[in-house]
């Protein structure tokens, strides 16, 4: 299973799916007593928060039940990532891929942490578009609102990441072209990390007289709107160089 697909079966699923009535009215009464209902719960509930009661029941059957259910398989099993603190789940929203950081999408409520999640480079176009419509379509008052914002601000982002990045490798199809090396030079100081990153891939493997005609293109002063941007620049190309040799 592809992360796309993996991605839309989990999210279609599961995605911040909440029980009509309180979890723990849910387990109470007739249920909490009979091992046996909650093992037809564990194999036929969808929710969440009733399976991951379940999967810890005291009884083994009942645990085992919930542990074998779809939901465990696909997501329950990997939650322990929502128990640790802040600052590492934004670490992990930044840096892990699957399943970890569709997990923080699924799960976390934090913005900042979501944020992160959301510029994860595993996490598609495609997610962040899906990720929207389901958020919009739950609609649970201002947190969900406040988390739409975010979404739909880094959607725009993305696709002008896109966009730009495909700016670049266009204009490095023929790179030996002056044109095309000023309309890479103009990207240097892009404040997207990523669009940076492109191309200094693409530098990386250049030989040294395209890189020579970087640097002279980048020492003319008319090419950049403050020195600012052509220190930045010309310290880009630096780092490029040091990295190859």
């Amino acid at each position: 299973m592809s992360d796309l697909e993996y991605f839309m079966e989990i999210m279609k699923k599961y995605f911040r799916k909440t029980p009509p009535i309180p979890t723990n009215m849910y387990l109470s009464g007739e249920v909490l007593e009979n091992p046996q209902l909650r093992i037809d719960i564990a194999r036929h509930c969808h929710f969440p928060a009733v399976l991951n009661i379940l999967a810890n029941d005291e009884n083994e059957k009942v645990r085992t039940a919930a542990r074998e259910s779809d939901y465990w398989m696909l997501v329950g099993k990997y939650q322990d990532i929502l128990g640790f603190g802040k600052r590492e789940r934004r670490a992990f929203a930044r840096n892990e891929g699957r399943p970890n950081v569709f997990i923080l999408l699924m799960f976390d409520e934090d913005a900042e942490v979501l944020t992160e999640a959301l510029h994860n480079p595993t996490v598609s176009l495609k997610m962040v578009i899906l990720f929207l419509k389901l958020l919009q379509e739950r609609g649970q008052g201002r947190k969900d609102e406040q988390l739409y914002e975010i979404g739909r601000r880094i959607l725009q982002q993305r696709k002008q990441q896109i966009i730009k990045i495909a700016t670049i490798n266009k204009a490095a199809e023929e790179i030996v072209r002056p044109e095309n090396v000023r309309e890479i030079l103009k990207f240097m100081t892009d404040s997207d990390h990523t669009v940076r990153k492109s191309i200094a891939n693409i530098l990386n493997v250049q030989d040294a007289a395209v890189l020579r005609n970087f640097i002279n293109a980048a020492l003319e002063d008319r090419f950049f709107e403050s020195n600012l941007e052509h220190f930045t620049v010309l310290s880009a190309l630096i780092k490029i160089i040091k990295h190859r040799e």
